[in-house]
């Protein structure tokens, strides 16, 4: 029996969040994220869409926390997901309440020799720490 190589990102952020269980949902059932693995005390999930992936952990006293949280958490933070449908995903988040302040563009940059673009439909949503609307 040969054993499925499983794929693990060089790289994969860690967002601490305020309520678990409305970030989990947020992720898994509005964007359609999947979970590879989560644990309790402190909440934790290890979360994948493709090759996408990221963590979420509940903020807790044991958390690695440099400076005082205030909401909205992530300020300063861009993170790309890279998916084939965007449009279907922004209309299923807007219809739950959540609206971007940014509209859809197409974006071409200059990578070695040569352009490449993609209809980069990037939103950045009013709240990343989706626990405080």
């Amino acid at each position: 029996m040969s054993k499925v190589k499983v794929y693990w990102n060089p790289m994969v952020p860690e967002l601490g969040v305020t309520d678990f269980a409305v970030s989990r949902a947020f992720y898994v059932d509005l964007i359609g994220f999947s979970v590879r693995f989560e644990r309790g005390d402190p909440a934790f999930a290890y979360l994948e869409l493709g090759e996408v992936q990221l963590m979420i952990e509940e903020i807790s006293s044991e958390s690695w926390v440099t400076a005082a949280l205030e909401a909205p958490l992530g300020r300063g933070i861009n993170l790309q997901i890279e998916i084939e449908e965007v449009v279907p995903l922004v209309c299923q988040l807007e219809a739950n309440g959540f609206a971007p302040f940014c509209t859809l563009a197409e974006t071409w940059a200059p990578i070695d020799l040569e352009s490449r673009g993609a209809r980069m439909e990037e939103h950045r949503w009013r709240h990343l720490d989706v626990g405080a609307p």
